[in-house]
C-alpha cells in the first residue's frame, strides 16, 4: 500500500498542471501577503477568496503576523486604512 507521500506526488504526477495552479498560489500569497488575497483569487481566477485559501493554500500563522505587523507599520506612520 502506498503512503500518503507517494500518493500526493502520484497525483502531481499525472495533473501537472493542477501543481503549478497550487503552487502558484502559495507564490502569489507570499509575495503580495495577506491583504491582497482578492488579487490573488483574481490572478487565479478563483471565483472567491475562501475557494482559493480552501483549495491551494492557507494562511500560514508567520504570514499572518507579518502582515499584522506591516499594517500597523502603515498606521504608525500616519497611513490611513
Amino acid at each position: 500500500m502506498e503512503n500518503q507521500d507517494d500518493d500526493a506526488t502520484g497525483y502531481f504526477m499525472k495533473k501537472p498542471t493542477h501543481a503549478l495552479r497550487h503552487c502558484s498560489c502559495q507564490l502569489w500569497m507570499r509575495r503580495l501577503g495577506v491583504g491582497a488575497m482578492a488579487l490573488v483569487a483574481k490572478i487565479g481566477d478563483w471565483n472567491t477568496v475562501d475557494e482559493c485559501i480552501a483549495s491551494y493554500g492557507e494562511i500560514s500563522e508567520e504570514d499572518t503576523v507579518s502582515e499584522m505587523q506591516r499594517l500597523m507599520n502603515k498606521k504608525n506612520q500616519g497611513i490611513n486604512f
